[in-house]
C-alpha cells in the first residue's frame, strides 16, 4: 500500500485500473516491489567567498539534504564539506550568492523561498548556523534578489531580478540596502528607461568604487533595449551611465569590478544571434566607454563570464564556451587588451562556471560542472601562470543533470540512473556503496542504447535491474537491462508504429515476471501501457483513446494491487 501511495501521488487527472493477470499468479510476487530513494542531490557550486578563517565558501543552488541548495565550505587543500542545507521553506531555496561580511559572518541570498516564496537575504556562520535576515513578499521590495555585497558603511546592497514599485505594468527588478540585522530599504526600483533586470547572468552584480557610489549592470533596457551600466549612491540616487547598442560594444553585461586605476571593467555576453561572441570593455565613472577585446569564438573561447584583477594588475576571468577543447577556459588580459589563454577546459574538467575569485596566496580560485567519468565537476586553482591543480573533483549529483533515483539492491549496495552526464553527456548508471563511493557503471551513448535515463531503476527477481531512456534508440526512447557490473542490454527500441514513445516512468515487474511500465505519447492516441519479458518480448496492454475520456499523457509508474489488477494515473483527461 505504501508504493501503490507513493505512486498515485504524481498527480494525475484520471486514474485507471484493469484486470492484467490472474490472482492464482500472485502469491509469490510481494518480494519483487522494492524501495526507491531520492539522490542525495549536490549541485554545480558557483561564485565562492574566501572567509577570515582562510577557507573558501560557495553555494551551491540545487542540492543537500532536500535539494533545495547547501553552502559548502572547501579548505585550501580541497577537503569539501556541506555546512548548511536549505529546506525549501522559510530558509530559502536555491542560494545564488554568499559574500563574507566583515564581522566574519557569511552573507547570502536565495532566489526563491522564504515566508513568501520570493527568495530571502541570510547570514550564516562558518559553522553553518543559519539565520533568515529577509523574506522578500514581491509587495514593492522585488523579488528573486541575484546579489549581496557589503558596503563600507557596513550595510549590505543586493539587487533583485524583478519586481519593485513598477510591478503594476512591469517586473523590472530593484537596487535594496539591508543592515546586518535585517531591516531593509529599496533604494530603486528599475523601468525601462534606466535598465531593467539588473544582472540575471552573473552574481555581485554591484561594486562599491572608490568614491562611495555603487555601480552595477542591467540585462536589458536603457536607450538602446541591449542593457546598461548604472551609478546610484547609497541613498538611492540613480543615474544610467551607458546603454549598449550591440554594435561592437556589445549587449547584456555582466558584473563590474573597479581596477586598481580607478576605472571600471566589465564583460558582455555572447548574444543571441551568434553574430557577437561577448566582449571585455573599460568605462570611467562618468561613462566614457572603451572596448578592449572582442571574443573571437575560436581558441579565445566565448560568452565570458566576470573578472577579477591580479596582484599584476592584469584582468583574468573565464569563458563559459569555446576554446580549443569546447568547455570553455580562463584567460588573463592586459588593462591595454591583450588577451592570452592560460587554460582550455575539457570533457574530464567539465564547463567552467562562474567567475574566478582572487585567494590570498595569489593565485586564482574556480569551479567547474559536469565533467565525464561520473564526476559533477571540480574546484581548481590556477596560477597567473596558467599552472592549474584540481583541488576536488566532486560526486556526479550535478547541477541540471537530474538524477533519476536509487534502488537498494540484494548486494546491499545502491544503484541508480542520472539523466544527463556520463562519458557522452546522455546519462549514466552508478552504484553507490553503504560507505559512499561513487562507481559509474554505463554511460549512454545517445544510439541504440537510448539516451535520458529519467526514471528510477528496479530490480527484478533474476538479480538484474531494468529501465527506460525517455530518448534514443529508435529516437524515442529504449528499456534495457544492466548487470550489476555494468553490462547493458537493450531489450526494446520504441519506433512510434502503435507502440507509444518517450516513456518516463520506472518499470514495474509483475506476478507473472514479465515489466510493466507507461509511454507518455504515442499508442493509437496519448499514451500506452505496455509489458516486456526479460528476454525483449514486447506488447502493448492498453493504448489510451483519440478521444482522451480516458485520460492522457500517462508518464507515472504502475503498481499491482493483491488481486493481479494494474492501477495507473494520466497527467490530463479523463
Amino acid at each position: 500500500m505504501k508504493l501503490l501511495n507513493r505512486q498515485l501521488n504524481q498527480i494525475g487527472a484520471c486514474l485507471f485500473v484493469f484486470a492484467a493477470i490472474s490472482a492464482s499468479a500472485v502469491s509469490t510476487w510481494g518480494a519483487n516491489f522494492q524501495t526507491t530513494l531520492t539522490f542525495p542531490n549536490q549541485g554545480a557550486i558557483g561564485q565562492m567567498t574566501q572567509g577570515r578563517d582562510g577557507n573558501f565558501y560557495g553555494v551551491m543552488g540545487k542540492g543537500g539534504n532536500y535539494n533545495a541548495g547547501a553552502v559548502v565550505q572547501v579548505t585550501a587543500s580541497g577537503s569539501m564539506t556541506t555546512i548548511y542545507s536549505f529546506t525549501g521553506g522559510n530558509d530559502g531555496n536555491g542560494p545564488v550568492e554568499i559574500v563574507t561580511g566583515s564581522d566574519g559572518n557569511l552573507y547570502g541570498a536565495t532566489a526563491e523561498g522564504g515566508d513568501s516564496g520570493f527568495g530571502t537575504v541570510f547570514q550564516v556562520t562558518t559553522s553553518g548556523s543559519l539565520t533568515t535576515l529577509y523574506s522578500f513578499s514581491n509587495d514593492g521590495d522585488g523579488y528573486s534578489p541575484n546579489s549581496l555585497i557589503q558596503g563600507s558603511d557596513g550595510n549590505l546592497y543586493g539587487t533583485t531580478l524583478q519586481g519593485g514599485d513598477n510591478e503594476g505594468v512591469s517586473s523590472y527588478g530593484t537596487v535594496f540596502q539591508i543592515t546586518t540585522s535585517g531591516s531593509l530599504t529599496t533604494l530603486n526600483s528599475f523601468d525601462p528607461s534606466d535598465g531593467s533586470y539588473p544582472n540575471g547572468y552573473n552574481p555581485n552584480t554591484l561594486v562599491q568604487g572608490s568614491d562611495g557610489n555603487l555601480y552595477g549592470t542591467t540585462l536589458n533596457g536603457g536607450s538602446n533595449g541591449d542593457g546598461t551600466v548604472f551609478q546610484i549612491t547609497t541613498t538611492g540616487s540613480l543615474t544610467s551611465l551607458y546603454s549598449f547598442s550591440n554594435d561592437g560594444d556589445g549587449y547584456s553585461p555582466s558584473t563590474l569590478i573597479q581596477g586598481n586605476d580607478g576605472y571600471l571593467y566589465g564583460t558582455t555576453r555572447e548574444d543571441y544571434y551568434g553574430w557577437w561572441y561577448g566582449t571585455v570593455f573599460q568605462i570611467t565613472i562618468t561613462g566614457e566607454l572603451t572596448t578592449l577585446y572582442s571574443f573571437t569564438g575560436g581558441s579565445d573561447g566565448y560568452d565570458p563570464a566576470g573578472l577579477v584583477q591580479g596582484s599584476d594588475q592584469n584582468l583574468y576571468g573565464t569563458t563559459l564556451e569555446g576554446s580549443n577543447n569546447g568547455y570553455g577556459s580562463v584567460y588573463q588580459l592586459t588593462t591595454s587588451g591583450s588577451l592570452t589563454t592560460l587554460y582550455s577546459f575539457g570533457a574530464g574538467d567539465g564547463y567552467a562556471v562562474g567567475n574566478l575569485i582572487a585567494g590570498n596566496d595569489g593565485d586564482f580560485y574556480g569551479s567547474t560542472n559536469v565533467t565525464s567519468g561520473g564526476l559533477g565537476g571540480e574546484i581548481y586553482k590556477i596560477a597567473t601562470s596558467g599552472s592549474l591543480n584540481v583541488l576536488n573533483n566532486y560526486p556526479e549529483y550535478p547541477y541540471g543533470n537530474s538524477p533519476g533515483g536509487m534502488v537498494g539492491a540484494s548486494d546491499g549496495n545502491f544503484y541508480g540512473t542520472m539523466e544527463g552526464g556520463g562519458d557522452y553527456g546522455r546519462g549514466a548508471i552508478v552504484r553507490v556503496t553503504t560507505s559512499g563511493s561513487v562507481t559509474a557503471l554505463y554511460s549512454f551513448t545517445g544510439a541504440s542504447d537510448g539516451e535520458n535515463p529519467g526514471a528510477a531503476l528496479i530490480q527484478g527477481s533474476d538479480g538484474n535491474f531494468y529501465g527506460t531512456t525517455q530518448y534514443g534508440g529508435n529516437g524515442y526512447g529504449t528499456i534495457f537491462k544492466v548487470t550489476t557490473s555494468g553490462s547493458l542490454t537493450t531489450l526494446y527500441a520504441f519506433a512510434d508504429n502503435g507502440d507509444g514513445y518517450y516513456p518516463q516512468a520506472s518499470l514495474t515487474q509483475g506476478p507473472d515476471g514479465k515489466l510493466y511500465g507507461t509511454t507518455e505519447y504515442g499508442g493509437t492516441g496519448w499514451g500506452s501501457v505496455f509489458k516486456i519479458t526479460t528476454s525483449g518480448s514486447f506488447a502493448t496492454v492498453y493504448a489510451f483513446s483519440p478521444n482522451r475520456i480516458d485520460g492522457y499523457y500517462p508518464h507515472g509508474s504502475v503498481v499491482f494491487d493483491g488481486y493481479g489488477n494494474l492501477y495507473g494515473t494520466t497527467e490530463y483527461g479523463g
